[in-house]
């Protein structure tokens, strides 16, 4: 149980910030909208570039507005992929109303792209994630109520190749009608949090419940 909480606070940390870079990303794309359609085409000047580390940098970009009075904006997206240069002339659209609310074209495809990668790395990883454990947990519900329950033996522990503080339980239950045997592995497990060694031996029983008609489909009762 502890295992599958952890798990669902996983994923779902991932899940919000996936779903906080969405609606980021789709507000940004409106206000970028409403901002063409209410907006005054123009140029400004680079006239500085702030540095974040020794590559990443922001513009502060001069322009001038309707009515003539000079406006300064400074630009809060650091980035090296994208590059500008001090004195450089830059495409712009501001509001009339809200002069410090201003779009540098330079930039859009960028400023609305980050937050849309986030969604789909995070978003993808925390909602597949979930999805998963959805489908698991609904999976193992009906093999509670429906699959067949038998006692298999634990015959051996494997470590994991990449992970010695890991293992998983090799368990198998011998069918008496039909003599044929069953092989059930659990999902790996942690030696630090879980205490493999002191809580199952080899030749301990434990509860399985399987599919017959898909043995692939099974799920071992362990008690974290």
């Amino acid at each position: 149980m502890r295992t599958q909480n952890f798990n669902l606070l996983f994923f779902g940390f991932f899940a919000a910030i996936g779903l906080l870079a969405g609606v980021l990303s789709i507000q940004g794309f409106y206000n970028t909208y409403l901002l063409k359609q209410r907006g005054v085409s123009t140029q400004g000047k680079v006239v500085e570039l702030r540095f974040r580390s020794r590559k990443s940098s922001a513009q502060v970009v001069e322009f001038m507005g309707q009515n003539g009075v000079k406006h300064t904006y400074a630009s809060n997206l650091y980035t090296n992929l994208v590059h500008f240069k001090v004195g450089e002339q830059i495409d712009l659209i501001y509001d009339p109303q809200k002069p410090k609310r201003v779009s540098i074209k330079k930039l859009n495809l960028l400023g609305h792209t980050m937050p849309l990668v986030f969604f789909l790395a995070f978003g993808g990883a925390g909602f597949g994630g979930i999805f998963y454990l959805y489908k698991q947990k609904k999976k193992k519900n009906w093999l509670y109520l429906q699959g067949k329950k038998v006692q298999a033996r634990i015959i051996k522990t494997e470590k994991h190749k990449f992970n010695d503080s890991s293992v998983r339980l090799v368990c198998q239950w011998r069918d008496p009608m039909n003599k044929q045997e069953y092989l059930f592995y659990s999902p790996w497990l942690s030696l630090k949090t879980q205490g493999v060694r002191k809580t199952w031996q080899n030749g301990q029983v434990l509860e399985v419940y399987f599919d017959p008609n898909r043995p692939q489909h099974y799920v071992i009762e362990l008690v974290d």
